[in-house]
């Protein structure tokens, strides 16, 4: 991950720092990895994955910033501890749409590290002239389509999975009123410190 990065917090006050992905990140990324449940990992790649390729790593840790966004979280004061994932990979048909992957390791589930996440990912879609985020997500995946619901995705079901579709807002005021959205908003209005300041 890139030097600094956003210091905020998550929902029950815990530290969090959100720092972009980079190539030094690979042995951290494949840790995250091991640390996902049989049940995460199918919901993250939506089949049985038992391990991450080179191409895979190299791939999740070299964003462009312009194809392809990821951030990651780092959850604790002293020692902070990896707890999840979130990229953004543009459409090549359709250049105002962009591909969403969202992955929070088991242990830190249900703590707002992905909406946390998404916040940051969905300010940086926005700056990159992206208008939706689209998902694919498994049924069972409860947690990721309450989150896309409660912002407002439009959602289809086919069969085992939704398709989600996510509107990226110039301005977060416009996603609804809800404690999801309001995160989102508390995430997107924060900004890192300028390097070199």
């Amino acid at each position: 991950m890139d030097h600094g990065g956003l210091r905020t917090t998550l929902p029950d006050g815990t530290p969090v720092l959100l720092r972009e992905v980079g190539p030094d990140d690979a042995s951290a990324l494949l840790a995250g990895f091991k640390r996902l449940s049989p049940e995460s990992l199918v919901f993250r790649f939506l089949r049985v994955v038992k391990q991450l390729s080179a191409a895979d790593i190299d791939r999740f840790t070299r964003p462009d910033h312009t194809e392809h966004e990821a951030i990651g979280a780092l959850v604790g004061r002293d020692a902070p501890d990896a707890a999840g994932i979130a990229h953004f990979f543009r459409l090549p048909e359709a250049r105002t749409r962009a591909e969403l992957a969202l992955t929070v390791i088991d242990s830190f589930q249900r703590r707002g590290v992905g909406t946390t996440l998404l916040g940051r990912l969905l300010r940086l879609a926005h700056e990159g002239g992206i208008t939706h985020l689209d998902a694919v997500v498994h049924t069972e995946n409860s947690g990721m389509l309450i989150l896309l619901r409660r912002l407002g995705a439009q959602m289809v079901k086919d069969g085992e999975t939704w398709t989600c579709q996510l509107p990226v807002h110039p301005d977060p005021v416009a996603y609804p009123p809800n404690s999801t959205a309001d995160t989102v908003r508390r995430v997107w209005k924060a900004q890192p410190p300028v390097r070199g300041a």
